[in-house]
């Protein structure tokens, strides 16, 4: 049974009229009981297969049985407790308007039982909650009941620092965590490799120059000796470069050298010699 429906004396609630109930076990001449207790004579349909196209003949294959005199007299229709079938039947289903259920002392002594039984397992079962509610707040509060850790220890859940800070390794594959020291060891890296690659390029750089000056300095004419000479004794005294600077520096023309000459100079004739000195 689904549940127990209410008195409908005059037929008005939908829910009192059941579709399709089966009876099965069928012995001819015994009394069969409908399920909700008590049935209105006139709406009993009776089939002998679900899909309802063999009905039964009442005065033929079945009777009305058990007829219910308080539910009668209030109803003022005639109204049965049971089916009485003149023949065997493997299954048969029914449909009718219920008049509604009766619960007997013995049934409804079950029923207080029963809730005796939930309430107490209701008890239990709210203590069992309020139990693990319990350690469950407990577990939350206390991070040493599940091995939580600032430090990096393998196998273990993290725990944040004070200031809200989560602790790694160093990452070993591409989707790994890295630390901020990683980082920074890898930009420092990439720094210095640059860096020693900006010198590489550089010296080869300055050896590719210096190779183009030698080679201009070799294949020079002949005419250009003196300038090849002077480039090998350049790079054999270095103390020539500062020199030829500062005689560079103190140039003079042709006019500028012979004043000078002059001012300097001193000149004695000696018969037919003249003596300069300087």
């Amino acid at each position: 049974m689904n549940k127990f429906l209410n008195a409908d004396l005059f037929m008005e609630n939908p829910e009192n009229y059941i579709r399709g109930e089966k009876i099965s076990n069928i012995v001819p001449n015994n009394p069969c009981y409908v399920e909700h207790s008590i049935y209105f004579a006139e709406t009993l349909s009776v089939f002998e297969d679900i899909s309802k196209t063999k009905r039964l003949v009442l005065g033929l294959d079945y009777e009305y049985n058990i007829l219910d005199s308080i539910a009668s007299e209030q109803s003022n229709k005639d109204c049965y407790r049971a089916i009485l079938f003149l023949k065997s039947f493997p299954d048969v289903y029914i449909d009718y308007h219920s008049y509604g259920d009766f619960v007997s002392a013995d049934a409804f002594n079950k029923f207080l039982d029963n809730v005796d039984d939930i309430l107490q397992t209701s008890k239990e079962i709210s203590g069992k909650v309020e139990n693990l509610s319990k350690k469950m707040t407990e577990h939350i509060n206390e991070t040493s009941a599940h091995a939580a850790t600032e430090s990096v220890v393998n196998n273990s859940i993290a725990l944040r620092t004070d200031s809200g800070t989560l602790k790694a390794s160093a990452a070993q594959n591409d989707d790994d965590l890295t630390t901020f020291a990683q980082i920074k060891t890898q930009i420092s890296d990439a720094k210095s490799e640059m860096s020693a690659k900006l010198k590489e390029a550089k010296d080869e750089l300055s050896h590719q120059i210096n190779m183009k000056i030698e080679e201009l300095i070799d294949n020079a004419p002949d005419a250009l000796n003196t300038l090849k000479e002077l480039a090998d004794a350049l790079t054999e005294n270095k103390e020539g470069i500062t020199a030829i600077n500062a005689a560079l520096a103190n140039r003079y023309t042709k006019q500028e050298s012979n004043e000078k000459f002059v001012a300097k100079a001193a000149f004695v004739l000696t018969d037919t010699t003249l003596e300069i000195t300087l």
